[in-house]
């Protein structure tokens, strides 16, 4: 047996989730000290050199919150479709048990979240807005409701976070991920249980190319992709071919995932195609995200080194840092910001972070995770 899967886990991708999760963690750190690292072009000369740097070139792929997020949904649409065998959505019944269950576990964090920002906001323990006015380009502080009462807590979590989000009435900006994957979620089961409805295999690859075509320069593409490499997982005869290239997919991921600025000289041959940034960043990071994914997949020795135990805890923390870390940016590390260097700033906040996030996996996440499991009768592993 493959020591990296256990028991239909594989164990790398906590380590890989966690990862990207501290990596989010890091870019809004960045955000909150040196707005100008998203937003290119303005007073970089004033910034240090490593910053400018990592701001324009792949360098910045470790500190790339955006790049972490295109990699998150692949990893979804991987582990969602890799775990969930076809017995276990056999019926209706159990795809919408499947749906709710997922509802559930992602929302039930969030309300806790979503609590605990209106009561920090209620006890004036929030610096964002005057951390913002440090700097030239605003960011932290443009975020947070203004007027709020605990309907709007309940309503955020439980609806507006999925079906209407807006980054200007919100408790938290990373929460419009979890809508995308909710959704995608909802999507993979779907398709899982209407595989045996499907018969023709030229028509299951019509229709999985059609969705896929139709979410171009979306992050549900990253859903589907996910999808493709857990399919190419499952048969050991086409892996073994795509462990042929794991050098293309370093070079992929390092270069089209670490992308950060298009007029950079790095990306010049891309002026000769299009003159649509935008919509060509996110494909190159989808590009990249898939690029990284095959190569998790393929590599042993990465997966080893994932597998190492400080890895799995961030891993085990993954959607609590990620759901928390913002609580600390906008309450002690906005406050540091005003009163302290970035480096004790950044030391404490990192710290502070990971603590919350472990007690917050204890009381909220965990928790969460058994109480959507009762949806189930069937155990499914969690990758």
């Amino acid at each position: 047996m493959n020591t990296n899967e256990v028991h239909g886990r594989l164990s790398y991708l906590d380590g890989a989730r966690g990862l990207a999760s501290f990596c989010v963690l890091i870019h809004h750190f960045f955000m909150l000290v040196y707005p100008t690292f998203l937003y290119q072009g303005l007073d970089l000369n004033i910034q240090s050199e490593l910053v400018v740097l990592m701001a324009h070139t792949p360098l910045g792929i470790w500190c790339d919150g955006n790049f972490a997020v295109t990699f998150f949904f692949v990893l979804s649409g991987f582990v969602l479709f890799y775990s969930y065998e076809e017995y276990k959505l056999s019926t209706l019944i159990t795809l919408i048990k499947a749906c709710l269950r997922r509802y559930i576990r992602l929302t039930l964090p969030i309300i806790a979240v979503c609590f605990a920002t209106f009561v920090l906001l209620k006890l004036n323990l929030v610096y964002s807005f005057q951390a913002d006015s440090l700097n030239k380009e605003k960011w932290i502080g443009k975020f947070l409701l203004t007027n709020y009462s605990w309907y709007d807590v309940i309503i955020q979590a439980a609806y507006e976070n999925y079906i209407n989000f807006k980054n200007s009435k919100t408790f938290s900006p990373v929460l419009w991920t979890i809508g995308v994957e909710l959704k995608g979620s909802f999507i993979v089961f779907t398709l899982i249980y209407l595989k045996k409805y499907i018969k023709p295999n030229w028509l299951k690859i019509l229709i999985f190319l059609a969705l896929s075509i139709y979410s171009m320069n979306t992050y549900y593409l990253c859903i589907f992709f996910g999808v493709l490499i857990a399919f190419i997982k499952k048969n050991k005869t086409i892996l073994s071919h795509f462990k042929k290239f794991q050098w293309l997919y370093l070079l992929g991921f390092i270069y089209l995932g670490g992308v950060r600025d298009l007029d950079h000289p790095l990306y010049a041959w891309f002026k000769m195609i299009s003159t649509d940034k935008y919509s060509h960043l996110l494909t190159f990071k989808i590009i990249g995200s898939v690029c990284l994914m095959l190569l998790l997949i393929t590599n042993s020795k990465i997966q080893c080194v994932l597998q190492k135990n400080v890895f799995l805890y961030i891993g085990k923390l993954s959607y609590s840092l990620y759901l928390t870390h913002f609580l600390i940016l906008i309450t002690l590390g906005s406050y540091l910001h005003l009163n302290a260097s970035i480096f004790v700033n950044f030391c404490i906040s990192t710290v502070l972070a990971m603590l919350t996030a472990h007690l917050f996996n204890f009381l909220i996440d965990a928790p969460s995770i058994r109480i959507s499991k009762g949806l189930f009768n069937r155990r499914v592993n969690k990758l």
